[in-house]
């Protein structure tokens, strides 16, 4: 439903790069996936390694000037690639960074999260910060590093902080656009992966 939700939230015409690494999941997706997308996706399996390395495997294989990136179980909705890829973005923007809707494990509550300031630990950056609500520029990801494979959990944090020095530094700019336009699903903390 991920990927499905990734291309129906597409414009058309517009190129669109969709990798799903697998982190070591008990069945291989890459059949299923082929037969729904044909080579729409590329499919890259690994043994379990972590969020974080798949992560960074994903941007390897990337060729896209901006990389974003959507758990499998969140929803892409209406503009989402349209948001977070404007066509005639400033090559002085590192990140784009749009709302969400969040929607409770195991019920139908549902909470808005928009860019906002992000605090001082973030240099007041204004962004957003989960997988999903934000597209970086793929130099950018690639210039800081990309994400700690140590890490298992507060990786986006992690990455946030130091993507924030290096906006500041680089006299970069976060571009935040309020529209809600991905349904991220919270897991228990019993059953996240990280």
């Amino acid at each position: 439903n991920t990927v499905r939700s990734v291309l129906a939230s597409s414009d058309s015409g517009r190129r669109l790069e969709i990798i799903v690494v697998d982190d070591g999941s008990e069945e291989d997706p890459r059949g299923t996936l082929r037969d729904a997308f044909g080579n729409a996706v590329t499919v890259i399996r690994i043994p379990p390694s972590g969020v974080c390395a798949a992560r960074n495997i994903g941007t390897e294989a990337s060729s896209g000037t901006f990389v974003a990136f959507l758990d499998d179980d969140d929803c892409a909705l209406a503009g989402w690639v349209a948001a977070l890829c404007p066509p005639d973005i400033s090559s002085d923007v590192a990140a784009v960074c749009v709302g969400a809707r969040l929607v409770g494990p195991g019920s139908d509550e549902v909470e808005q999260l928009l860019p906002r300031d992000l605090g001082a630990m973030f240099l007041h950056i204004w962004g957003s910060g989960l997988a999903g609500t934000f597209a970086i520029r793929r130099s950018v990801l690639v210039a800081v590093g990309g994400f700690w494979t140590e890490l298992r959990f507060g990786e986006l944090t992690e990455l946030w902080i130091r993507l924030a020095e290096w906006i500041i530094s680089s006299e970069a700019r976060v571009v935040s656009d309020a529209s809600v336009v991905v349904q991220i699903n919270r897991r228990p903390a019993s059953e996240r992966s990280h």
